[in-house]
């Protein structure tokens, strides 16, 4: 991202300190990108002994035919990862 762009993102949900959603809407965004749109959501789950297991899914819709034809035009990923609470 080149400095002074812009990335439009709107707060759809916000459940601190469980996790949040997000609209990330291009068209008023200023940063150059083949998107439509995105939607994130993260969930935090703790999980004992310092660990938080970390949910994220995530919905776009694809403006190009090169990054469709690489996925399908409405796509949906899905990430879980457990985090440690760094050692002090």
């Amino acid at each position: 991202m080149d400095n002074g762009d812009k990335l439009a993102q709107r707060f759809l949900q916000y459940h601190r300190p469980y996790g949040f959603a997000y609209l990330t809407d291009m068209e008023k965004s200023t940063v150059e990108a083949p998107l439509d749109y995105s939607i994130a959501k993260y969930e935090l789950t703790d999980v004992g002994d310092s660990r938080t297991l970390l949910k994220v899914a995530i919905v776009y819709k694809s403006s190009t035919r090169l990054l469709a034809l690489l996925c399908d035009e409405l796509s949906i990923l899905h990430y879980n990862e457990i985090l440690r609470e760094p050692q002090r």
